[in-house]
Formats: C-alpha cells, sequence, structure tokens
C-alpha cells in the first residue's frame, strides 16, 4: 500500500534526512513510482517518476532541491491505473485560488476514473470541486470548512467502507486526514532556530515521539503549527 510523507515549516526548510529514510524503508514495496511537491513563490513544483525512489537518482535530486515551507511526497503501490508519471501521485491542481496538491493512500473503487487513471486523482478532483461548491453557496464559507465539506461529499457518495489517507496543500496550510483502518497515520513536532516543524506520514520515521492522527478528522498544520484539528467531519457542517 502506497505512503505518503508531509512536512509543515516556520520558514522554508527541505527534509534531507527524512526523506531519504523514508525512501529507503518503504519505496521497495511501493515500486510504481514516486513524487514530491513543494513550493516556491506560492507556486508549486511537483517532481515525479515512475521508478523506485531508493534506487533513483532524480528522487535524491528532487530532494536537495525542494526547500519550502510544505513539502509533500508520496510512494506509489499502483492498484488503480497504469504504472507511468501522470499517476504518480502528488497531484496539481488550480483550486481554490491556489496551487493545489494532493497525495492519498487508499482506494474509492466506485469513484468514476478516465480508462489508465487513478480513482486518487479523480478524489482530488471530486473533493476540490464540492469544496469550492460550498464556499462559493455564502461569502462566509471558508476554506478549511470547504475541505471538510469535501470529504463529507466523498463519504456521502461513496461510503465509508472506502480508504481515504490524504494530504493536501495549498503551499501555506497542509491537510491531513486518515480514514483507513490498518494504515493509521502520525503526526511527529519538532523545534528548530526558525521555529516550528511538524512531519507528517503513515510510518513512524524515527524513534522520536510521534502521536497518532485521530481518524475521521481534518488536521490544519500552518508554518509549523496546529491550527485545527476538527471534530469528527460527518458531525461537522
Amino acid at each position: 500500500m502506497c505512503e505518503l510523507f508531509g512536512m509543515s515549516c516556520a520558514a522554508p526548510d527541505r527534509s534531507t534526512r527524512s526523506l531519504p529514510v523514508f525512501a529507503e524503508r518503504y519505496s521497495p514495496s511501493n515500486p510504481d513510482g514516486w513524487g514530491l511537491a513543494y513550493y516556491q513563490n506560492y507556486h508549486a513544483i511537483v517532481e515525479k517518476n515512475p521508478a523506485v525512489a531508493k534506487d533513483d537518482p532524480s528522487f535524491s535530486e528532487a530532494v536537495a532541491s525542494a526547500s519550502s515551507e510544505v513539502i509533500v511526497a508520496h510512494l506509489r503501490q499502483g492498484n488503480v491505473g497504469g504504472v507511468c508519471r501522470e499517476n504518480c501521485h502528488p497531484f496539481l491542481l488550480h483550486g481554490l485560488g491556489a496551487d493545489l496538491v494532493f497525495a492519498h493512500n487508499g482506494t474509492v473503487r466506485d469513484i468514476e476514473t478516465p480508462p489508465n487513471r487513478t480513482d486518487s486523482e479523480s478524489v482530488f478532483q471530486a473533493l476540490i470541486k464540492a469544496a469550492t461548491m460550498y464556499i462559493c453557496e455564502g461569502p462566509m464559507h471558508g476554506v478549511y470548512p470547504g475541505i471538510a465539506k469535501g470529504v463529507k461529499t466523498i463519504f456521502n457518495r461513496y461510503g465509508r467502507t472506502i480508504h481515504l489517507n490524504f494530504l493536501l496543500s495549498d503551499g501555506v496550510m497542509l491537510y491531513a486526514f486518515s480514514h483507513y483502518p490498518r494504515k493509521p497515520m502520525f503526526m511527529l513536532r519538532r523545534e528548530k532556530d526558525y521555529g516550528g516543524t511538524i512531519l507528517v506520514a503513515t510510518q513512524k520515521l524515527t524513534d522520536e515521539n510521534w502521536l497518532e492522527i485521530p481518524p475521521d478528522r481534518l488536521l490544519v498544520l500552518n508554518r509549523g503549527r496546529v491550527l485545527v484539528l476538527s471534530d469528527r467531519v460527518e458531525t461537522m457542517l
């Protein structure tokens, strides 16, 4: 099953320790591609390749180049869609007034998906479409409740038996959501000279005090700090 990694920082930083560990340990069992997204001046840069990350020099080059307040990475085990660059996560979509990147771990089998493409990309598009419609319905509707509405819409359409771990960012906020009983997500706080850093991953990458993210609650990180941990999404809105 795929693996997710995200980082939210108070100032632009690299992840030249955690990401190589992430790739070394988990890319052999997720051989169908890797992807890495980061931001420069609020513009998303997405590097990806349908190769085993630990054996791919372009992965190391991407890690060295990725300096940002937000980094999102993914290792793919392809269950839906062909093995190709287009199906590697994170996916990029301009919406909600920003470059959005999205990486998913899980399967939503009943969602309509173009031939040879992934259900994950279709989930991303459906989530952002629902969030956008909700925000447009009222002048006081913001992005965070819009994302929560998008998640709730996915559940209403495809049921709660789907697997929906994801990371989503607009370059400022990093949203994390966990709904996969056999695959929890974890968070780690660190303090650096410039301020806070938070790592989010589907694996505990170190012996530090990683905390399990409660399922079905939307975690919102901003510049290395927890901004919101929502109520259970099905009870919101």
